[in-house]
C-alpha cells in the first residue's frame, strides 16, 4: 500500500474511533468548545449551571441589567444537547439569562440551581446582526420581562452580597474536568449501562466540594436520533448507588426543581455523619 494511502485510512480509523467514544457507550465526559470571547465569568457559570451546555458562542452575549452591588444578568446565545432532544435535528439551540453575583480576579461567584432562565432560541437570534438591539428589545416583552424579576428575586438582585449562598468557581475558558478516579466511574456506568442502551453521549457537569461530581447524559439511537436525558451523581467516597444515583430529566426547559431536590437526596455539598 502507498504511503499516503496508508496514512489517510490510518486517519479515518482514529476520526472512527473519536466518534463512536461520543456515542457508542461514551463514559469519558465530552468538553464543550472552547469559549473565545470576553465575558469568561457569563461563559464560566453557563457551563456549571445549564444541562448539556456545549458553550456560549464569542459573541453572542449580552449585557441586560447589573445592580449597584455589582451583579451582572447577562443574556446568552448558546446550545445545550439537552434541548436537543426536543429539537430532534440536533441544532440545541438555545437563549440563556443568566445572573452571576461577583466577579474577581480569577473566580465567579453564583447562586446554584436557580441562577438561569432557559429559552428555545428565537428565529430570530439565527442571526448576529443587530443582536444586541434584538435582545434588548426581546427583553421587554411583558411575559420575558415577568420572568426576569422573579429571577431576580431569587438571585437578591439589589441585595448585600450574601456570600454563604454562593458557589465560587474559577474563571476558565474551557470546561475543566477533575481526574475522577476512572474504575470508580467504570462501577457506576455498569451499573447504569443497561438502562442507556448502546449509543449515549456523556458530558461533565459539576462538582461539590466533597467529591460528589454530577455527569449528564443523553441517550441516541444507531441514526443518531436523540433520546432520553439523565443526570448522574458519583461520589468518590461512597458505592454508586442507582436506586438514587440517576434521574431522568422530564423537561428541558424547567429542571431547576427537579435536579436541586436530586442534588439533596444524594447529599450535595452535606458532610457524611
Amino acid at each position: 500500500m502507498k504511503p499516503h494511502i496508508l496514512v489517510l485510512f490510518a486517519g479515518m480509523i482514529v476520526f472512527l474511533l473519536l466518534l463512536s467514544s461520543c456515542f457508542l457507550g461514551a463514559v469519558d465526559p465530552l468538553p464543550p468548545d472552547k469559549y473565545e470571547g470576553s465575558d469568561v465569568d457569563v461563559a464560566t457559570i453557563e457551563r456549571h449551571s445549564i444541562l448539556g451546555s456545549t458553550g456560549i458562542g464569542p459573541y453572542a452575549s449580552v449585557l441586560l441589567d447589573q445592580d449597584s452591588f455589582g451583579r451582572k444578568m447577562m443574556g446568552c446565545f448558546s446550545s445545550s444537547s439537552l434541548a436537543s432532544e426536543k429539537f430532534g435535528d440536533g441544532s440545541g439551540g438555545i437563549f440563556t439569562i443568566l445572573i452571576s453575583q461577583k466577579t474577581e480576579k480569577d473566580y465567579v461567584h453564583y447562586y446554584p440551581d436557580y441562577n438561569f432562565i432557559v429559552y428555545k432560541r428565537p428565529s430570530w437570534l439565527r442571526s448576529t446582526s443587530k443582536f444586541e438591539e434584538n435582545v434588548l428589545r426581546w427583553a421587554e416583552n411583558p411575559d420575558i420581562a415577568d420572568d426576569i424579576e422573579r429571577l431576580k428575586g431569587k438571585n437578591d438582585w439589589e441585595m448585600s452580597f450574601d456570600e454563604n449562598r454562593c458557589v465560587k468557581v474559577g474563571l476558565s475558558r474551557i470546561t475543566v474536568i477533575p481526574d475522577f478516579p476512572r474504575e470508580i466511574r467504570d462501577v457506576a456506568f455498569n451499573q447504569i449501562a443497561p438502562l442507556l442502551g448502546d449509543y449515549y453521549g456523556t458530558y461533565y457537569h459539576t462538582s461539590d466540594n466533597i467529591g460528589r461530581y454530577l455527569y449528564f447524559l443523553i441517550k441516541r439511537d444507531s441514526e443518531g436520533v436523540y433520546g432520553e436525558s439523565y443526570v448522574v451523581i458519583i461520589n468518590e467516597n461512597t458505592p454508586f448507588n442507582l436506586d438514587v444515583g440517576i434521574m431522568e430529566i422530564k423537561d428541558s426547559w424547567n429542571y431547576q426543581d427537579e435536579l436541586k431536590a436530586f442534588k439533596e437526596r444524594n447529599g450535595w455539598n452535606t458532610a457524611p455523619e
